[in-house]
């Protein structure tokens, strides 16, 4: 009977120290965080670092580490963005680094931590340092409406700069499409002239015809319908003389001074001689 009550006695006190081991066992187990989290401008969130604790539904955990985008640590109401992270667990360490975007105006900051405020790149970076706490940071913020107007007004701006700017390539260009036109026509009437300032020596024109064949004089009655020249090519639609008589009768008319030949760089031309005008 003595040998039974032992036997019991012993096995409840390894009963109870198994428990005490467990429960000291379980209070020993350290929660800790080390991370970097930097808020996009539609409220993501794109989280790195270490941690030993399941903290987001949509963003998983390979050994200690965690690598991903959230969008359960930010919501929005009217203009005004809340950042919530909370976790009940108490950590034993954690350092939580949030780098919120460009023109971020913070309006409030609830947290037991011990926080420090830096500036990255023209960019608000609150760093949040715990221990042996729970995770509680509340952090308000907007953006700040200066200078989104700023933006609007410089976007206005450069497309107001950009349509004037092709209204005055399309007006300047038009005006000197305007002035080439311009100076051709002038050019055209400044030749007409001049060709009509040397009058033709009528009579002697009338004599040389007296010599001529009917196809030499096809080609002088041509010419002269043309202001006194034209090239080649041309003289030969407008006399429809082939191409070899036409040559041939050229070179005649040429010998005797009816008419010359020279190259423009692009063809033959033929015009009336200068001694059957006016001196």
């Amino acid at each position: 009977m003595k040998q039974s009550v032992n036997s019991l006695s012993l096995l409840i006190s390894l009963t109870l120290f198994i428990i005490v081991l467990h429960s000291t066992s379980a209070l020993a187990t350290e929660y800790y965080i080390d991370q970097e989290i930097e808020i996009m401008e539609n409220g993501d969130a794109v989280v790195s670092g270490i941690v030993n604790v399941d903290l987001f539904s949509d963003i998983s955990i390979k050994g200690d580490t965690i690598q991903g985008t959230t969008s359960e640590l930010t919501s929005k109401s009217g203009a005004q963005w809340i950042f919530s992270y909370q976790n009940n667990e108490v950590f034993s360490n954690y350092i939580v680094k949030i780098l919120f975007p460009s023109g971020v105006k913070i309006s409030n900051i609830v947290s037991e931590s011990e926080l420090s405020i830096e500036n990255e790149n023209s960019r608000t970076k609150l760093v949040f340092i715990g221990k042996d706490q729970v995770l509680d940071i509340n952090v308000e913020y907007s953006f700040d409406t200066k200078l989104e107007t700023n933006y609007n007004a410089v976007s206005y701006g450069l497309f107001i700069f950009i349509i004037v700017l092709c209204l005055f390539i399309y007006f300047n260009k038009k005006h000197h499409k305007k002035q080439h036109q311009q100076k051709k026509q002038t050019d055209k009437h400044d030749k007409k002239e001049n060709s009509t300032e040397k009058q033709l020596n009528k009579t002697k024109l009338n004599t040389i015809k007296l010599t001529l064949n009917e196809t030499q004089l096809k080609i002088v009655d041509a010419l002269l319908d043309q202001d006194g020249e034209c090239s080649q090519t041309k003289l030969r639609h407008l006399t429809g003389i082939p191409k070899a008589s036409l040559s041939r009768n050229l070179e005649l008319l040429s010998q005797k001074h009816v008419v010359s030949k020279f190259y423009n760089g692009t063809s033959n031309y033929i015009k009336v001689h200068v001694g059957l005008y006016e001196k």
